[in-house]
This record gives C-alpha cells, sequence and structure tokens, in this order.
C-alpha cells in the first residue's frame, strides 16, 4: 500500500510541473530581486533623509560618542553615524533596515524607532520620540527601558 501511495505522489507531482517557454525567466526574477535589496539597503545620500538627529551620548571610557541619526523619507531606512571623542578611530557608521511601534510606558502615542529591526537583538538600537517632543528621540536599552536617567540620551533634530 505505501509503495502504490508513493509511485501515485511521485507520478502526480512530475507530471503537476510546469515547463517554463522562458528559459531566462527565473534568472532574471532573481536579478530584479537583487537590484531591489541594493536599492533598497543603500543610502545614497542625504536627500531621502526627512529627520536628522543629532547629539553626544555618554561613553564608558571617553568623553562621549559624538552620534548623528538619520532617518528616511519612508521611516523604513536609518544611518547611524558614531565618533568616540578624544579617539583616533574612523567614524562608524552603520545603515539598515527601521521599523516603528506606537507606544512607550504611559505614552501611548510615542514612537518608538527600532534600527536594525530584522537583525539579531544585539544588533539592533532603539530610540523612542515622546509625544510632545517631536523634535527629539530618546535612546532606549533592547528591553524597552529608559536608560540610566543621570545621562543625558537625548538627539535633538538638526
Amino acid at each position: 500500500m505505501k509503495h502504490i501511495f508513493l509511485l501515485l505522489l511521485t507520478g502526480f507531482t512530475l507530471f503537476s510541473c510546469e515547463k517554463s517557454n522562458n528559459s531566462n525567466e527565473i534568472p532574471k526574477k532573481i536579478a530584479a530581486q537583487r537590484t531591489d535589496t541594493i536599492q533598497k539597503d543603500t543610502l545614497v545620500n542625504d536627500s531621502i533623509f526627512t529627520r536628522i538627529y543629532t547629539g553626544v551620548l555618554p561613553c564608558a571610557d571617553c568623553p562621549g560618542i559624538e552620534t548623528t541619526l538619520k532617518i528616511s523619507r519612508d521611516y523604513q531606512q536609518f544611518e547611524l553615524k558614531e565618533v568616540y571623542l578624544e579617539r583616533e578611530a574612523e567614524p562608524i557608521v552603520t545603515r539598515g533596515n527601521l521599523n516603528t511601534e506606537r507606544g512607550f510606558g504611559k505614552d501611548k502615542n510615542a514612537t518608538v524607532f527600532i534600527l536594525n529591526w530584522d537583525k539579531p537583538i544585539e544588533q539592533q538600537r532603539m530610540f523612542v520620540r515622546y509625544t510632545g517632543f517631536d523634535h527629539q528621540v530618546t535612546m532606549i536599552s533592547n528591553e524597552r527601558e529608559v536608560l540610566d536617567r543621570g545621562m543625558n540620551w537625548v538627539l535633538k533634530e538638526k
């Protein structure tokens, strides 16, 4: 009985497949997908950004981290530039996908920006824009908690 079932299943699978008349169709679709991904993931110039926030965030072993957060017009992409003050190091620039969520704590209309939302939690960064404070964002932990209140975690819109 098992052999008959497997034979029927194999035959059904073989005969139900359609043959494409255009052998280039699949490679063209794959190439188009790759082009879309490259264009979507590459932030070419500042003209696509609507919001630019800057400030100096706390640093454990330096005077601070000069930080610039740029958010795209469609709120789908970001660019984060970090420069460690009084260090001879190249700036760290991170680009990626952005997601937003509504509400943070008691503020039901706050907006949480999740940088690299499509990556593991360790690679994500989060900022919140509170209601009534439209021209600034505050960095929060990946557990969506307010960071040390004795330090300045605010970036202000340029």
